[in-house]
């Protein structure tokens, strides 16, 4: 059965870093109404010995049906064509936001800080005539909600548990996924547990947990799994996944399955 979920603005802190610079936050929900406008801030921390010329692009992350034609860029505007982030500071850097008069749910954007890359005082000749130049940059996610339209809505699909055979270095691994279904208007970030019960017992024998990060996107799924180092023997078990939608809203669901004597997982029912 589907559940609502309560629609808050987070913005989530953790700096995507690489090679020398850094972009705070990793990604950000904003809230405006619709046919307002409002800016939001991003810091790049660069901690390089030399100054660090940035220059922003912005693209579509995904436009909802009822957002079609509403691209990124037509509400998405950098307030800066380039800027230059002193050796080991620091920089904030501004977007306006205009929410189109009718935009709807959520608009989502892919923000790129592209670094300036000194050209070689001598070209390298490469076979074929082709040169190849590999520039580092960093992406991260603006998702900006229309106040009064949000829909938080999902919904709990296949549960599945395997045992990974050992590999090479690799050690056997218990793995076990839940598909999650979002079909309300706005990014979903869950976190949650799995709890796995021998039959008829009480207390769980092994408890898997995944962390709140990758989203699943409105009107789509995607299996969210944990792992656990070791393996399940032959027998009857059940499994309790519950997953953590915001502060207020967590959603569960229970199923059983066996392990077969070679290992396989079978008869997996879910428990209503």
């Amino acid at each position: 059965m589907k559940r609502h979920i309560g629609v808050i603005a987070v913005i989530l802190s953790v700096a995507q870093a690489a090679f020398g610079f850094s972009i705070k936050p990793g990604a950000q929900v904003v809230r405006v109404e619709a046919g307002k406008t409002m800016k939001v801030d991003f810091e790049i921390e660069n901690d390089q010995k030399e100054p660090l010329k940035i220059t922003p692009r912005v693209k579509d992350s995904f436009v909802l049906p009822e957002n079609k034609g509403m691209n990124a860029s037509s509400w998405l505007e950098p307030l800066f064509k380039e800027v230059t982030v002193p050796a080991q500071g620091s920089k904030k850097v501004q977007f306006t936001v205009k929410a189109p008069a009718k935009a709807t749910g959520e608009l989502a954007a892919l923000v790129s800080f592209i670094p300036e890359v000194k050209e070689p005082e001598k070209p390298v000749e490469v076979k074929g005539g082709i040169q190849t130049r590999i520039v580092t940059l960093i992406t991260v996610s603006l998702y900006v909600r229309i106040k009064g339209t949000e829909k938080g809505e999902a919904d709990l699909g296949a549960i599945q548990v395997n045992n990974k055979p050992a590999a090479g270095a690799t050690s056997a691994k218990i793995e076990v996924s839940v598909v999650v279904k979002n079909s309300g208007n706005v990014h979903q970030r869950p976190g949650g547990q799995f709890e796995i019960f021998k039959k008829d017992e009480s207390k769980p024998m092994s408890t898997l947990e995944f962390k709140s990060g990758w989203p699943v996107m409105p009107k789509s799924e995607y299996a969210y799994l944990a792992f656990q180092d070791g393996s399940l023997a032959p027998g009857d078990y059940e499994i309790h996944a519950k997953l953590s939608f915001g502060p207020d809203t967590t959603i569960e669901k229970k199923a059983s399955f066996t392990i077969t004597p070679a290992g396989a997982t079978t008869n997996i029912v879910e428990i209503h």
